[in-house]
């Protein structure tokens, strides 16, 4: 017997109100799935986040009003995966710290070292970028990510619930 599965996928305006309508939105819909509220609020979290630097960081490019942005989430009871896609300058400088946060980030018991820097960092300057969000949803949720950037120049960013981890179904 194989496992039950949702998916969720979603265009979206790469707009700042979206955020919370999305992230509340899918703390809703997930609930109706997973018993663990904590769970659900990760989750949410963990959406929050990748949609805030699709939006900081995506490129607009405008098309005959057809979204850019997609947020798509699938799982099981055992496996959940969010991830955000949008669309970026393949030059942009961006794509490269996001790429050295993330082999960072990949390291074993680096999240929590990589999560404080970052929080000094921004505690030092509230105007630097870079990876905060990122180093959040590693450290808090346990989770993967990764990213690439398609031939369409679309880059997707996925955070994936750490193997091993079973929720509440």
């Amino acid at each position: 017997m194989s496992p039950w599965i949702f998916h969720i996928e979603l265009p979206i305006l790469g707009s700042w109100h979206t955020v919370e309508v999305l992230r509340t939105t899918l703390l809703n819909c997930l609930a109706t799935v997973f018993e663990s509220q904590t769970y659900c609020e990760t989750l949410g979290m963990i959406s929050a986040e990748l949609l805030e630097n699709a939006i900081k960081y995506g490129q607009r490019i405008p098309t005959a009003g057809e979204p850019a942005f997609r947020l798509k989430v699938t799982g099981t009871k055992d496996r959940v995966e969010i991830a955000v896609s949008n669309p970026v300058d393949r030059a942009s400088p961006g794509l490269d710290r996001l790429f050295a946060l993330l082999a960072d980030l990949a390291v074993v018991g680096a999240a929590e070292r990589v999560y404080l820097e970052k929080l000094r960092a921004v505690a030092a300057d509230p105007t630097a970028q870079g990876g905060l969000g990122l180093a959040r949803i590693v450290y808090e949720s346990g989770c993967s990510l990764t990213a690439v950037v398609g031939p369409n120049g679309v880059l997707e960013v996925k955070a994936v619930s750490a193997a091993g981890v079973r929720v509440a179904a």
